[in-house]
């Protein structure tokens, strides 16, 4: 799959999920986002790595796994 169709799919998805959490103060949504967050920073990573911009895409990366990280944790809280 063509790593900018998923990074554009990503980023539709999370806009209309986050819009509807806003609109409806309905914030049961929001480790799922943060996952789906976690996935478009890995991706958006990878694209940077094929740049040759390693230094954004090891940021990247690393935002990633901190995303990850609150999402899995905010799944286990609850």
């Amino acid at each position: 799959m063509n790593m900018i169709f998923l990074r554009k799919l990503l980023s539709i998805i999370i806009v209309i999920l986050a819009g509807y959490s806003l609109l409806n103060s309905y914030f049961a949504l929001t480790p799922i986002l943060m996952f789906l967050i976690g996935l478009l920073m890995t991706v958006m990573g990878i694209e940077e790595f094929r740049r040759k911009r390693k230094a954004l895409g090891v940021i990247m990366v690393g935002v990633s796994v901190l995303s990850f990280y609150v999402s899995i944790e905010s799944f286990l809280l609850k």
